[in-house]
């Protein structure tokens, strides 16, 4: 046995709970190591009153991290509340022990765990900003978390069962991106669990991590014995390795005792409850939840959840299934537009990852989409969670092939009738997007005689519909001018309609087609008769006998969580079949309809090709590295995926800049406002990678970007001292955020719904929600905590508030409205039409308004706020390599600065062999 012992089994041998004899490898490993006896020494010791007295460091400066008060203790080192004097924010920093430090092993052990946790951002994982040896003394520094063990809080008595799931629900998404960056806690237990003042859970104490491919952290010998009995797996206490089903089986030991309010395996001594691990079923739960624990304490980690996302997923859908209950009732009785639409909200599920995955009191997952206009969607329906409980769907491994090779993004394929050619749309390099044909048995690839456009369909009559002057509005929202044009070539037939998407008939005859109309996506088939309406619908595919469409349903445009719906084209009641998707795009029917294939994810954006039966079971699975999109299915099994890499990039033109820079942090990078002056920027991080996700702000010239907490950001302050920004919540809430130094201050808003657009205004917070189940509009909020209605309901829209706090301008159906916020005097509209803009500031002494177009190259113009003249201020037009839209533009009161994220997405197509999915 070459390892140290962890600081649980030296605890449990200082109080008897484990004796030598019960395992002679520790015994023996005593023998060897002075470091370990030691300690064990001194804790004997100081347990029996004869010395051993712990040192208190507090005072004492550790390199640049001054030591202001010891907070907690263990067998391995102390934690302290410390002040980094560089950045100058509080940080715990984590001392170990003076017998520790001079063991090569423990320091070893103690750089694992930096290692481990640093390589993880997620916002319930404790983040480690450093590590260090100072005047002998080894320390780790990580952010200060404001909370207490998940062990006190359950010795305080039963916990509520919203709060236990919830708390679950967070365990899981923070495992899902410890494992993805392929770390393995292996010690997972409530005293390693801190639930924040907030209410988030966070996981900490990486101290016997496992990462995968490093060598000198994954030292462990077989048969040693790591994690605390009663909580590590059967295969832990067998000695065999650990992997990621090992914490789930951790995982489910915790939530049983949350939900049971006792623990799933006790014991009196290690022993006890080692051979409970090993031998035992803890007693069932009499709850909804029950299954859910029962498969994560599977002996056999065949049988358990495979991976942390898919426990995540049925958490939530059993959290979504408690208020779904009480609202089927109420719904049952709406009409089919508004039942597909409700089934589209209550497919919002995770943050998401944030997403934020779907988010979270105390953390839901945040879709990294689903804030772009400041408004959250509801989650799944609890009665999903029973399908990844039933008999796992087939996997198998498809086989691909590569079609393209140069640089941009790959828009639409369909393959022709026989399948044996492909045609697709694409924007190479910074060449507008071309229609292009290759034919698969060989012949090579050639561009098509025919105007830019994207490709939309093709029917079995050898037409093809195309999308002209095809361009993205905002968010995911893509519109063009329908044509149809002959594969064989010839000038398009223009239909005088605007759509984002459209298909062909089995017969070719008619198309369905998507668009929006007065503010709500419609599918349409034929054109003007209306199946469905949602939020934002994507995606129509029609069946191969005729009688149905399938289409994505989502809440809005800036989100793709969403459902699979299935919609009868006699007229019939629509009926979502699969929901819960945290990511989901492209539609495709396997040949004999009996299956629908997708792309989707039910937690992160990475999605996978799945099959889902009409019934909604998922039949079949392709695993995939990073994000597939489905296109289409040929007749003899193959499918057209392209493979997506996406990013949204932060770009910035400070004061007196001639060039932008690129101030992203991660592959999310949402821009929310800037300073008065220009030169501080305010903005979200959302992404897999690089940095935790929150709120930050940093300087437009570069330099170090400061992270404020865990939230989206809206509005910064006149002053600089002060964000509004949305807390991770459900519902979402408002909170200030300080800029200097204090935590997050909750806005208080009673009775409001759907919340948005928080910004400061002159006496007050102005915010967009609903009341009373009523339509929306503009509130100001008291500092005396009262709402005051500033617009008309049903008047709301982007809000930007003049420099003096005193007005707002929003656009609401094509018309530039100004409120005062005071609401002395009405509502003014300013003449003219601006179609397809948004407010996005006031120009400096607050005569002119901001206002922007939504689609690339985004022109932004001065708009005099009493008779409506426009002039051009500027022209932002974002790198053309494998751009998608523009979805956040914030301009300095000069205009002499400014800011924008825009999407870019890089992705090449392939043929893609499929499993037969049928029942």
């Amino acid at each position: 046995m070459s390892e140290c012992l962890g600081e649980d089994a030296l605890l449990e041998l200082t109080r008897g709970d484990r004796a030598l004899g019960e395992t002679p490898a520790v015994e023996a490993h005593l023998a060897d190591c002075p470091a370990c006896s030691a300690l064990l020494s001194a804790l004997l010791a100081s347990r029996k009153g004869e010395g051993g007295a712990r040192r208190d460091l507090a005072g004492r400066t550790l390199g640049p991290y001054r030591l202001d008060a010891l907070v907690g203790s263990g067998a391995m080192g102390e934690v302290y509340r410390g002040w980094d004097l560089r950045l100058r924010r509080h940080v715990a920093v984590k001392a170990l022990s003076r017998q520790f430090a001079e063991s090569p092993e423990r320091v070893r052990r103690l750089e694992v765990e930096a290692r481990a946790a640093a390589g993880i951002a997620h916002p319930n994982v404790v983040t480690v900003y450093d590590t260090g040896t100072d005047d002998g003394v080894p320390f780790i520094v990580s952010e200060l978390v404001t909370g207490e063990s998940l062990r006190s809080v359950l010795d305080r008595g039963p916990v509520a069962r919203r709060t236990a799931l919830e708390l679950g629900l967070h365990l899981a998404r923070g495992l899902g991106a410890a494992h993805a960056r392929g770390v393995v806690h292996r010690d997972l237990k409530p005293e390693n669990l801190i639930v924040a003042d907030d209410g988030a859970l966070k996981i900490l104490d990486f101290g016997l991590a496992k990462v995968s491919g490093d060598r000198d952290v994954d030292a462990t010998e077989p048969g040693t014995l790591l994690g605390t009995s009663g909580y590590l797996s059967p295969e832990q206490a067998r000695g065999e390795p650990a992997d990621a089903r090992s914490d789930l089986f951790a995982v489910g030991a915790i939530l049983y005792e949350l939900l049971a309010a006792r623990r799933a395996f006790p014991g009196a001594t290690f022993a006890e409850r080692l051979s409970a691990v090993l031998r035992d079923t803890p007693e069932p739960l009499d709850d909804p939840a029950g299954p859910i624990v029962e498969r994560c304490l599977e002996k056999d980690p065949r049988r358990r959840f495979q991976s942390a996302g898919d426990l995540a997923w049925v958490v939530e859908a059993q959290l979504r299934g408690d208020l779904a209950a009480a609202a089927a009732a109420s719904a049952s009785a709406a009409a089919a537009s508004s039942a597909v639409s409700s089934a589209a909200s209550s497919a919002a599920s995770s943050a998401a990852s944030s997403a934020p995955s779907s988010a979270q009191p105390a953390r839901r997952q945040v879709s990294r989409r689903t804030f772009l206009v400041g408004a959250a969607a509801a989650g799944a329906a609890g009665a999903a969670a029973g399908r990844l409980l039933a008999p796992a769907r087939r996997a198998f491994v498809p086989a691909y092939r590569q079609l393209t090779f140069r640089q941009g993004r790959v828009a639409s394929a369909r393959f022709s009738g026989d399948g044996g050619t492909m045609i697709y749309s694409a924007a190479w390099e910074d060449l507008p997007t071309a229609i292009y044909i290759a034919r698969l048995g060989g012949g090579g690839t050639r561009p098509l005689e025919l105007p830019s456009g994207q490709l939309l369909a093709v029917s079995s009559r050898g037409q093809l519909a195309l999308s002209l002057d095809h361009r993205f509005i905002e968010g995911f929202h893509q519109r063009g001018r329908l044509a149809v044009a002959p594969l064989e070539g010839g000038a398009p037939r223009e239909l005088g309609l605007e759509v984002q998407d459209a298909d062909f008939t089995p017969d070719g005859a008619d198309l369905a087609i998507v668009r929006r109309v007065d503010g709500r996506f419609r599918l349409e088939l034929p054109a003007g008769r209306v199946l469905l309406e949602g939020g934002w619908l994507s995606c129509p595919r029609i069946s191969p006998g005729g009688d149905l469409v399938a289409c994505l349903v989502h809440d809005g445009p800036d989100d793709d969580r969403g459902a699979l719906v299935l919609v009868p084209r006699s007229g019939g009641e629509p009926r979502a079949i699969a929901s819960g998707w945290s990511s989901v795009d492209g539609i495709a029917w396997a040949p004999g309809g009996r299956a629908v294939w997708i792309s989707a994810s039910r937690e992160g954006g990475n999605n996978s090709v799945r099959a889902i039966a009409l019934d909604g079971r998922e039949v079949a699975r392709a695993p995939s590295a990073g994000r597939l999109r489905v296109h289409d299915v040929a007749p003899d099994g193959r499918m057209a995926v392209t493979h997506v890499s996406a990013r949204m990039r932060l770009m910035v033109r400070a004061p007196g800049a001639t060039q932008e820079v690129d101030l992203s942090l991660s592959d999310v990078s949402l821009v929310a406002d800037l300073s008065a002056d220009g030169r501080a920027l305010v903005f979200a991080e959302f992404g897999d990678v690089d940095t935790a996700n929150g709120c930050y702000i940093r300087s437009t010239g570069g330099g170090p970007a400061l992270r404020l907490g865990e939230g989206i950001p809206a509005d910064l302050a006149d002053d600089g001292r002060g964000v509004l920004a949305f807390l991770y919540a459900e519902p979402p809430a408002v909170a200030i955020f300080p800029v200097t130094e204090g935590q997050p201050r909750p806005v208080a808003l009673p009775g409001l719904r759907n919340v948005r657009w928080p910004r400061w205004c002159a006496g007050g917070i102005l915010v967009g929600g609903s009341a009373a189940g009523r339509p929306p509009r503009l509130w100001r909020l008291d500092p005396d905590g009262r709402l005051r209605p500033i617009t008309d309901e049903g008047v709301a829209g982007f809000p930007g508030v003049s420099p003096d706090g005193r007005q707002v301008a929003l656009i609401d159906d094509d018309r530039l409205l100004v409120a005062d916020v005071a609401g002395a005097a009405p509502l003014r509209t300013v003449p003219g039409r601006f179609t397809d803009q948004r407010v996005v500031g006031w120009h400096a002494g607050g005569s002119d308004i901001h206002l922007r177009s939504k689609s690339p190259p985004i022109r932004v113009w001065r708009v005099d706020a009493s008779t409506g003249a426009a002039a051009a201020l500027l022209e932002i037009a974002p790198p053309a390599v494998g751009r998608r839209g523009v979805d956040s533009v914030v301009v300095s009161p000069g205009g002499d600065a400014y800011a924008y994220s825009y999407g870019q997405e890089l992705s090449r197509l392939y043929t893609m062999t499929t499993d037969d999915p049928g029942p």
